[in-house]
Order: structure tokens, then sequence, then C-alpha cells
């Protein structure tokens, strides 16, 4: 954080472990963050069940709902790879606190070359066929996301940004 205010940034996103940690940290420093608890389906460091992990997401968005420098506190959820269950959860947790769901997309093309395209193993339709997309979600890391996929997030009204490796 202090390299960034070195550097004039005065918002940034996480989307990791202990958020609630990295709130206070944000806090304290005088910035804005939007930050995201992953939420997952298997023990994790910050987490050992499902259980902990629904309830310590809960605890987290309704402790830092409505606070002027963390906004938008949420559930991250890492990949469609998360069974239907997990995925729905999140977001109905999200939408109960009114909160965006943040979601990672194609980060590389692992997957998407090799295996023929299906329901399942097209994230961005599979996810509208459950009921996640929506105004309420940020798609993050969407590089390799064909015309048609494209098409269904603006028609949801995704929020949805590209970041492009380095070449």
């Amino acid at each position: 954080m202090a390299e960034q205010i070195r550097g004039g940034i005065t918002t940034f996103a996480d989307m990791y472990y202990f958020e609630d940690a990295v709130a206070e940290e944000t806090k304290a420093a005088g910035m804005r963050g939007i930050l995201g608890e992953t939420f997952i389906d298997f023990p994790a460091p910050d987490n050992k069940s499902e259980a902990e992990m629904l309830a310590y997401t809960e605890k987290f968005l309704k402790k830092w709902q409505g606070d002027p420098l963390i906004h938008a506190p949420q559930p991250r959820i890492p990949s469609t790879r998360a069974p239907k269950k997990t995925l729905q959860d999140a977001a109905a947790l999200a939408r109960k606190y009114n909160a965006p769901i943040l979601i990672s997309r194609r980060r590389n093309e692992k997957g998407t070359r090799r295996q023929p395209r299906t329901k399942r193993n097209d994230p961005v339709q599979y996810l509208d066929k459950i009921g996640i997309l929506g105004p309420d979600v940020v798609a993050a890391h969407c590089i390799f996301v064909d015309d048609v996929d494209q098409k269904l997030l603006a028609a949801k009204n995704v929020a949805a940004f590209t970041i492009r490796p380095a070449t």
C-alpha cells in the first residue's frame, strides 16, 4: 500500500484470503479497497470447511457494508470449476447483502483450445445458465472470451475487464 500511495494510487482491488485483515490495513492506510473474499468449496488458509467459509464471508460482508473506504465487500469465486452449488451460494450471499460478485474468467488458454466447447466448459455461458451473470457481476481476466461470450456479457450488463499478458 505504501508503494501505491507513493505512486498516487488511492483505490485498489484485491481478491484472495484473509480479506478482513486486508480491509483493516487498507482503512488504516486511508486507502479505498475493493475487496473480495475467496469463496471455495475446499479447505483454504482462512477457512477449513464450507461452513466456516460461508460464515466468515457473511461476517465480512456485514462488517464492511456501507464503509466509505472499503467498497463492495464481495465473495470472490475463483472459477467455474467450483461446483454449481458453491457458485450459486456465493452469488446468493452477495445478493443478500447487495454486494457485487467478483469472478475470475479465462486467464489462459489451457482447456480452451484442447477441449471441445461444451455447455460445462464454456465458463460464460455456464454462468449464465445457472443464474450467476447480471449487472452485479465483475468478471476479471476476460482474456480468452470469444464473440459469443462478449455479446452475452454485454447483454447481461456484466462489468468485464481484460488483463493482457505481457509480451
